[in-house]
């Protein structure tokens, strides 16, 4: 009788420890934060294929990338990694704690809600962004006017105190490194105590940003306020208060604080558009500043405030106005404002209604007014 074959259990073993050599692995990973716990939303990119078997588990997570990406979506089928954004806020300190200015947390908002581009997805009692955490809003709307909703992602605030025992400093706090990108913040909510709608207490940057206040007001409101520590860079910036009130503060500056405002609008007709009230220095370049009942800009420290190709009409407390510095001005697209040495005529070409001003020009021929003719002649010295 031949004896009977015995299988070596070794190839029996071997997936069983195989797997347990990759949930080792995995492990570790979740230890030292490269991956997500367990109980963490889905990061992309996800693999495109399960991972059936060793090998391709194994290349997934050597090669595979985690972005610090977070998703906001509310009703949507989706719903993204988060359906409130108030949730993804407070989620970031614990699932990010490496965050620095060259590893930031981007969080995307979609108007997953939206029956129309103007409709509201989003509401809040107060929020605080983390440090070096953006917040960049997904429009439905084509692009827009400073005051267009549908350019923006729209974001409701409802607090209605920022100065009470227990209440925030402000009903949207950017720490040091926050980014705001496509918002629209909107403050309707009649408020019970002061309120700043934004507080600036770090170095943020706004971008295509308009903070909205509405509602009947007898509460001091800061639309923006930078704290004596914080730095702000903006762009296409709105600030509106379209209920006249003369207890309203559009950009405010305190302490140290500087910032830089670089196109946009301020709407505030009864209150103080612009005010620095600390040491610091602001710089508005090609801001649209509407008028104010009160002033447009108002500095009432030793801090400056310089403005750059910016419309407004009243100051008070000295405005720095720098220079514009070029060849030629073309006004309604019709009349030019030159300047040069010698006389335009023979010379420069320009249409009626031009003006030269001669810079070696004597008392009677250093300004010239163009009263005929398109081509290079018909100047006529004043």
């Amino acid at each position: 009788m031949k004896p009977k074959n015995h299988h070596s259990p070794v190839p029996s073993v071997l997936p069983v420890l195989l797997v347990l050599a990759v949930l080792l692995v995995l492990s570790v990973l979740v230890v030292l934060g490269i991956l997500p716990p367990a109980n963490a939303e889905a990061q992309l990119p996800r693999p495109q294929k399960p991972p059936y078997n060793t090998p391709l588990l194994k290349q997934y997570v050597t090669t595979a990338a985690f972005p610090w990406t977070v998703t906001v979506c509310k009703g949507d089928a989706y719903s993204g990694d988060y359906s409130d954004l108030s949730d993804a806020l407070a989620a970031i300190p614990s699932r990010f704690p490496q965050r620095t200015p060259t590893q930031r947390v981007l969080v995307l908002i979609y108007p997953c809600l939206l029956a129309s581009p103007t409709s509201l997805p989003y509401e809040e009692i107060t929020l605080q962004v983390p440090t070096w955490t953006t917040l960049q809003g997904v429009p439905a709307g084509a692009s827009g006017g400073i005051d267009s909703q549908a350019a923006r992602v729209m974001l409701r605030l409802t607090g209605t105190n920022t100065t009470c025992e227990g209440c925030p400093s402000a009903l949207l706090k950017l720490d040091s490194g926050a980014s705001l990108i496509n918002l629209y913040l909107q403050s309707i909510t009649p408020p019970t105590g002061p309120i700043r709608v934004v507080e600036v207490s770090g170095a943020a940057t706004l971008t295509n940003v308009v903070i909205a206040l509405s509602g009947v007001e007898t509460q001091p409101v800061d639309l923006l306020f930078v704290t004596s520590t914080g730095t702000l860079l903006a762009r296409d910036l709105g600030l509106t208060r379209n209920t006249f009130s003369s207890l309203s503060r559009g950009l405010v500056l305190a302490g140290g604080a500087s910032a830089a405002i670089y196109g946009g609008r301020f709407f505030v007709p009864s209150g103080v558009p612009v005010e620095n009230t600390g040491t610091g220095v602001l710089k508005l370049y090609g801001v649209r500043i509407d008028p104010s009942s009160v002033v447009d800009i108002k500095r009432s420290s030793t801090g400056t405030i310089e403005t750059f190709f910016t419309d407004y009409a009243t100051e008070s407390g000295g405005i720095i106005d720098r220079p514009v510095r070029a060849d030629s001005f073309t006004l309604d697209n019709t009349c030019k404002v030159l300047t040069g040495t010698g006389t335009p005529e023979g010379v420069i070409a320009a249409p009626v209604c031009s003006l030269y001003l001669r810079q070696d020009g004597t008392a009677t021929t250093t300004l010239y007014v163009k009263t005929t003719g398109t081509g290079n002649t018909g100047w006529t010295a004043k």
